[in-house]
């Protein structure tokens, strides 16, 4: 690692540290979830990953899967209880981000400036699928909301209605993806977002590359 790197690393550490579960309560969360997100940002605000379209691609298709299935590993052998879940009214135990990538795959070819841009072989076009395809498993691994979704039906035994209620709701509510990508974003910012910035204030892990600043009001962040 370059000496202008190794500055960084007390800083960008713990976020990694506890971005696997925690093995004192012997449970894993979306607040560990949020902790690598936020590791993956430390990486690009450093510039150790590039700041451009192709790159952060690769980081959610490649790195973020593999963060996905070690976590999954842990949960398994470790039998990682859910942090913080809400139960049947929540809209995973253990997962929130990857539904949102997972529904950006699904609403159609990416765009810049309005404009479709041209297709690769890393990108397929799956925004003919409905929504409501995720109720008739088994589903192929060609997104990260199938993958989720699949990982749901190994771990979890009834009808998924009674198990998955937000996911089903979704998949029987909402018409296009689009609307999905966009309503999780809105979700994870108010059930995730906030709370989790505070539980990483708690923990003391924000060092100088993020900075968290108090709202006027004192009682929010």
């Amino acid at each position: 690692m370059m000496p202008d790197f190794r500055i960084a690393v007390p800083h960008v550490r713990p976020y990694l540290l506890i971005a696997f579960g925690s093995f004192v309560r012997m449970d894993y969360g979306t607040g560990h979830e949020t902790s690598f997100a936020v590791f993956l940002l430390c990486l690009t605000l450093i510039r150790f990953l590039g700041f451009n379209s192709e790159e952060a691609r690769d980081v959610v298709l490649i790195v973020f899967v593999r963060y996905l299935r070690l976590c999954w590993r842990l949960q398994d052998v470790y039998r990682l209880e859910p942090a913080g879940s809400h139960g049947v009214w929540g809209l995973d135990d253990s997962h929130f981000l990857g539904y949102i990538f997972g529904s950006a795959q699904l609403r159609g070819p990416p765009t810049y400036e309005g404009k479709a841009v041209q297709l690769t072989s890393q990108f397929v076009d799956q925004s003919e699928i409905p929504v409501s395809a995720i109720l008739h498993p088994p589903l192929p691994p060609t997104n990260l909301y199938f993958l989720l979704i699949m990982r749901i039906h190994q771990v979890k035994r009834g009808p998924f209605h009674e198990h998955s209620s937000q996911l089903y709701s979704i998949a029987t509510g909402v018409a296009i993806w689009k609307k999905v990508n966009s309503g999780l974003f809105k979700m994870y910012e108010v059930r995730c977002t906030t709370r989790n910035a505070v539980q990483l204030l708690k923990r003391r892990c924000l060092g100088i590359v993020i900075v968290i600043r108090r709202r006027s009001s004192e009682s929010a962040w």
